[in-house]
């Protein structure tokens, strides 16, 4: 014979479960509905600290929104929408950007320091300049005329070259 194991279904248990999860589920909601009413609190400073750190990124979040206004009415009033509602969200989020992108800069300049050396310091020294008197230069000519003396026909027709 088969031993068959008897499943206890009880209600209880499936009740208190649900009860569980949906106390649960209340305080995730009220725990994210504070964190969102400190965020709304700091939100004002977070964007100017934004526009301290690295400006054109809110800039280039402001032109990306008049762009998508301009090429879907639709799409661009949501994004709009969107963006004032999650207001301390988006101030975060510009200004996480706005420090990634300083960060990165530093790290490339710190790599094309490395790659390409520093440029030392210099002081410009006031010289005197000696001006040096060459002797003159002898005359090309009376060489020339030396050497067509000195060669015979054949080379001098090369001279005129």
């Amino acid at each position: 014979m088969t031993n068959r194991r008897k499943i206890d279904v009880n209600p209880f248990n499936s009740i208190t479960t649900i009860i569980m999860l949906v106390l649960f589920f209340a305080a995730l909601i009220f725990l994210i509905k504070g964190i969102f009413q400190i965020m709304a609190f700091v939100a004002p400073a977070l964007l100017i600290g934004a526009l301290i750190v690295d400006y054109k990124v809110v800039v280039s979040y402001g032109k990306m929104l008049f762009n998508l206004l301009k090429s879907n009415i639709l799409m661009g009033i949501g994004a709009v929408f969107l963006t004032v509602v999650a207001f301390p969200v988006v101030a975060a989020f510009l200004l996480g950007k706005a420090l990634f992108k300083k960060k990165v800069n530093q790290i490339r300049q710190d790599m094309e320091t490395k790659t390409q050396g520093e440029y030392a310091e210099f002081e410009e020294m006031e010289s005197e300049i000696k001006r040096v008197e060459l002797p003159p230069v002898p005359k090309r000519q009376k060489e020339k005329q030396k050497l067509k003396e000195t060669r015979n026909d054949y080379e001098n027709l090369f001279d005129d070259i």
